[in-house]
């Protein structure tokens, strides 16, 4: 026989008395005792005192399994609740009820054992819900499998829906979901568990409820019809206001009575249902699990074509050939509202054509000579009734004008071959009305398709014809013709500019030939007398022109004596000014046309000039000076330097001294008082000729005196 290893060991030293063993398991005890001459030992063996009952499996109905350990007995029999169980007699048992459970076994001709009753339940039932939903949804927790009523205190939530909430009334266990977003669709779970009301034996069901959101979808519509008298007839039914199936609508004058879904206030004819523009309808929409939306439908009426009634179209006949012209495309704005959206206008010659809407229309571009009533006809886009009205047009009334025609005659009073015409200054022959303007052109046809408009004032070189284009607003245009007609005045040849001598007068003459005369001096013959230097006028009329010519008097300028250049004996005269040639004299009595007098003695003289006017002499006083020409710096005292010290009190003196290269010796200062004593640097020059110069301004006046010679150096 194979044994076991399934054994434990347990002792307990230094007992006494009596020892009794109890165990739920096969024992076997033993004792072992002496003392220090003596020893003793023994053993037994037995069973459990009680069998037990052990479970496995699902631990609850169903897939429970009871067994009675040990496995050592020779008959079972199970009872639930104290009563027999029927055919239970193994040391197993699956119980398919809940109850207690005992098991009574025997073993050989002992007494029957029976086992501590363990309790046995029903497993808690797992079922599903699914619901759909619009707001909210009421939940009566209910064993699906158990006649047990539901305990109230036992239902729990117990993982919270996220899309929603779940509350459990207390008092009646019912549950109650509410979606946070309604109108938002989605997919919401939860789970809750609860028990029946079986104080001992409750049965338990844990549901996982599954929430479909429904979202009933509506939209706003807008119905149109055609405009008949301010009333449209609207079919409600064929508002696209959901796309949800199946749902069922229901219509409603104002908002409140479609909350309310109030019976009086329902539209019942829905199909042909009138109402002015702008009319909004509220549309009750449900589906078959109760949701419910309110859409709204606008009523609004299709544009209707309003026509102008009595039209009179007054047009001018802007290039005034006796036809005007008209682009009908652009009466239609005028006569039609909202152009744009009616873009079936057709123009019409007669009623019947218009009403029959044929192709007999009249072109874009449309004349007429006389007053003509022509028809319109406005077909909607929309489908609704044509709108056909007449129109009349008419050719305008033409600016007033005193008369059409003006002549006018201009003088070229400049006598340049062109006169600058200010032509508005002949508009008040034409019109007087402060409301018209006009535009001048240079052909008749320009003037009556108003181009090529001429600016004023114009210049014109001979007679000339213009066209004026008078308009004014609200009233046609006219056109006028102004005639120019350009004349010639007449200058004087004989009268010219005159220069004489100073302190005389003179006569201005403008000679015979004129039909008038007038001075700036308010002279009114054809010469004056006595006239001083100045500038004059005279208007000379002629053919009806005058002509006003300016004449200079002036005074003739002296010469004047600019230098004197003296060289020795040799005078040379500079002049300036006057009317060349000049004539010179030395005693005003004898000319000579040269400028240079020679072997001029010393002493004081004059010298006079005149100019080619002979109008008055001009003289200048001159000396011929005893000019220094030698010196001899060799300290004896006499001639050592050349001295012209005493021409400092005249204007620019200047004193210079050469060399026979041409190099300059010496220059005259204030510093050196113009005076030189032979040196350079200190340093006495070679004997030799030197030649110099001396000039300067006479005080007071413009006129230069130069004198130049030689100077001889000797030192021996």
């Amino acid at each position: 026989m194979t044994g076991t290893t399934n054994w434990f060991t347990y002792g307990i030293p230094n007992v006494t008395g009596t020892i009794t063993v109890v165990s739920d398991k096969a024992i076997m005890a033993g004792i072992t005792a002496g003392s220090d001459a003596v020893g003793y030992g023994g053993f037994f063996a037995g069973f459990p005192t009680q069998p037990v009952i052990l479970k496995s499996g699902t631990g609850c109905i169903p897939g429970i399994v009871l067994t009675v350990d040990p496995l050592i007995y020779d008959t079972y029999q199970w009872y639930r609740n104290g009563t027999i169980v029927p055919g239970a007699t193994t040391s197993t048992i699956t119980p398919t009820l809940p109850g207690y459970y005992t098991c009574s076994v025997t073993m050989g001709s002992c007494a029957p054992l029976v086992t501590e009753q363990i309790k046995v339940l029903n497993c808690t039932k797992l079922s599903t819900k699914t619901y759909n939903v619009c707001t909210s949804q009421t939940i009566t927790p209910a064993l699906s499998s158990s006649t047990q009523t539901t305990a109230p205190n036992t239902v729990a939530i117990t993982t919270v829906p996220t899309l929603g909430t779940a509350t459990i009334n207390a008092a009646t266990g019912v549950i109650t979901y509410t979606v946070n977003t309604p109108g938002t669709s989605g997919t919401d779970t939860f789970t809750y568990t609860f028990c029946g009301n079986d104080p001992d034996f409750p049965d338990c069901e844990t549901v996982t409820v599954t929430i479909n959101i429904q979202a009933l979808t509506v939209m706003n519509a807008t119905l149109f019809a055609c405009d008949i008298n301010g009333q449209g007839t609207f079919n409600l039914t064929t508002a696209n206001i959901t796309s949800n199936s199946p749902v069922t609508i229901t219509y409603y004058p104002t908002l409140l009575d479609a909350q309310n879904e109030n019976a009086a206030a329902l539209i019942t004819n829905t199909t042909a249902y009138t109402a002015p523009n702008a009319t909004i309808v509220y549309a009750v929409v449900k589906n078959n699990i109760g949701c419910k939306s309110i859409a709204q439908i606008t009523l609004s009426l299709f544009n209707k074509a309003i026509v102008l009634d009595n039209y009179n179209g007054v047009f001018c006949d802007d290039n005034l050939d006796g036809t005007v012209t008209v682009v009908l495309s652009n009466i239609t704005p005028i006569v039609l509202n909202s152009p744009n959206y009616f873009t079936n206008v057709r123009y019409y010659a007669s009623l019947s054509d218009a009403n029959a809407g044929n192709t007999n229309t009249l072109p874009n571009n449309w004349s007429y000579t006389a007053t003509t009533t022509i028809y319109i006809r406005v077909d909607s886009p929309d489908g609704c009734a044509s709108v056909i009205k007449p129109l009349q047009f008419s050719i305008g009334a033409k600016v007033t004008l005193i008369t059409k025609t003006v002549t006018e005659s201009v003088c070229d009073d400049d006598l340049d071959g062109t006169k600058s015409v200010n032509l508005n200054q002949f508009i008040p022959q034409f019109t007087l009305d402060p409301n018209v303007t006009y535009t001048f052109h240079a052909t008749l046809a320009d003037a009556q398709n108003n181009v090529n408009i001429v600016s004023s004032p114009i210049n014109i070189t001979n007679s000339q014809t213009y066209y004026i284009r008078f308009q004014k607003n609200g009233v046609c245009p006219e056109v006028g013709t102004l005639k120019i007609n350009i004349k010639v005045p007449k200058k004087s040849d004989v009268l010219v500019d005159k220069a004489i001598c100073p302190k005389t007068t003179t006569t201005l003459d403008a000679g015979p030939g004129f039909e008038r005369y007038l001075w700036s001096t308010g002279a009114t013959t054809p010469s004056i007398t006595n006239v001083a230097p100045g500038s004059y006028w005279v208007e000379l009329t002629f053919n009806g022109c005058v002509y006003k010519q300016y004449v200079n008097v002036t005074e003739l300028p002296l010469p004047i004596i600019t230098s004197i250049e003296i060289d020795g004996t040799t005078v040379k005269v500079g002049v300036s000014g006057g009317t060349p040639p000049y004539e010179y004299s030395l005693d005003g009595v004898l000319w000579q046309s040269s400028n240079v007098f020679t072997n001029v003695p010393r002493g004081a003289h004059n010298v006079f000039v005149r100019d080619s006017k002979m109008c008055e002499e001009v003289k200048k006083p001159f000396a011929i000076i005893n000019l220094i020409n030698t010196i001899t710096p060799n300290g004896d005292g006499y001639n050592e330097g050349i001295d012209y010290s005493a021409l400092m009190a005249n204007d620019n003196l200047v004193f210079r001294i050469f060399d026979r290269y041409g190099a300059e010796v010496f220059r005259g200062t204030p510093e050196n008082r113009f005076t030189w004593d032979g040196r350079i640097g200190g340093r006495y020059v070679p004997t030799a000729t030197y030649w110099y110069f001396i000039t300067w301004t006479e005080y007071g006046s413009t006129l230069t005196v130069k004198y130049s010679s030689w100077l001889l150096v000797k030192h021996r």
